[in-house]
């Protein structure tokens, strides 16, 4: 085997983007989005995540073929906000081989040692805004390809278990099919009462894509106040924030993006989108995936955040759409957890996070 690092302007960057297409093309569960997605996450001009990170990528092979790929990153940023040192990999791809995982793991673990990379090494995941690289899928292969859900093959979690790499935490996707669902049915009269009976003043409006920047302002402000004391979180600034919702929605979809204002202050937003995967299985797009969705911590129990999850439910259901997709929901955020259940929602995949000591 033969391991070497890469950059993104030479002919080699192009075999780690078409890998993907190799691994999975006799997955019937998986369509391979387009690999010039990747190529805008790992361009340093134009995405603004660059500016305080940087990155190794290695490919593997063995006589000749192509059999693995990696990602190395290390983010000052986010050792700034969290007091400790550490990196990441993402971009894992791999034929079935615990050998040439080994190589793959532990060349990323070199580098990131090399270049003060910190202690520990978690993954697969990265600082970028790509939640395709989000965690290794332990439960949920054969259910609905969603845009934005991580896929990977059954045999990954062995893989990487193999490595030495231990659980750090777990995130949870939903799956809400609103036709027949009694309790969702349920759950939204009596919220339909309660909201009409304890009147406020709360208003919702869509996404201004002609006032972008404003609005995306307003967007990080809310999502970073409304995780800012959960562990796991990050703070982004506005111009990666803005780079974000062009990469969860085009903008012709972004008036699926809600902000909830209360006596002329922000409240909360929904960042809801179609699944556009189903557009790749050849038919047409029946669910609605929740991106994010961040209430401020003054609101938070309040009736204008009930007031938001209703029109985000109240939203997909007028205009038709047999399903909602809610992705990545941390195993510790219990009102969530209970939200999800309470609308009758369906636990369909799980995605772990995992970490090992450098």
């Amino acid at each position: 085997m033969n391991i070497r690092k890469i950059e993104t302007d030479e002919p080699a960057f192009e075999q780690f983007l078409a890998l993907p297409q190799r691994i999975y093309r006799d997955d019937p569960h998986h369509r391979v989005r387009p690999p010039e997605e990747t190529r805008v996450l790992l361009d340093t001009r134009t995405n603004p995540c660059w500016k305080h990170a940087r990155r190794a990528l290695f490919l593997l092979e063995r006589d000749g073929e192509v059999i693995g790929r990696i990602a190395a990153i290390q983010d000052k940023e986010i050792d700034r906000q969290h007091h400790k040192s550490e990196g990441f990999f993402g971009f894992f791809e791999c034929i079935d081989d615990a050998v040439a995982a080994r190589e793959l793991t532990d060349a990323a673990s070199r580098w990131l040692v090399e270049h003060g990379g910190g202690a520990a090494m978690r993954g697969p995941c990265t600082p970028l805004p790509d939640f395709y690289n989000f965690g290794i899928l332990v439960e949920g292969f054969h259910e609905r390809q969603v845009t934005g859900e991580a896929f990977n093959p059954e045999y990954y979690p062995a893989l990487i278990e193999g490595c030495g790499f231990q659980k750090e935490d777990d995130h949870y996707c939903f799956r809400n099919e609103l036709e027949g669902n009694t309790v969702f049915e349920k759950m939204m009269q009596r919220l339909d009462h309660v909201l009409e009976k304890h009147g406020h003043g709360a208003t919702l409006r869509p996404f201004d894509v002609t006032n972008f920047d404003r609005d995306a302002a307003i967007v990080c402000e809310v999502i970073n106040r409304s995780f800012e004391s959960e562990s796991f979180y990050s703070m982004v600034d506005v111009e990666t924030e803005g780079f974000m919702l062009r990469n969860t929605a085009p903008l012709d979809e972004m008036h699926w993006f809600r902000i909830m204002e209360e006596n002329g202050h922000t409240v909360g937003v929904n960042l809801s989108a179609p699944n556009d995967d189903d557009l790749l299985f050849g038919e047409p797009i029946s669910g609605i995936r929740v991106e994010n969705f961040g209430v401020l911590p003054e609101y938070q129990r309040s009736f204008a955040a009930s007031s938001l999850y209703y029109d985000a439910w109240d939203q997909i259901r007028r205009a038709g759409y047999k399903n909602v997709y809610i992705s990545y929901v941390y195993e510790g955020n219990a009102p969530m957890l209970k939200m999800a259940t309470s609308m009758g929602c369906r636990r369909t995949k799980t995605h772990r996070i995992y970490c090992k000591r450098l």
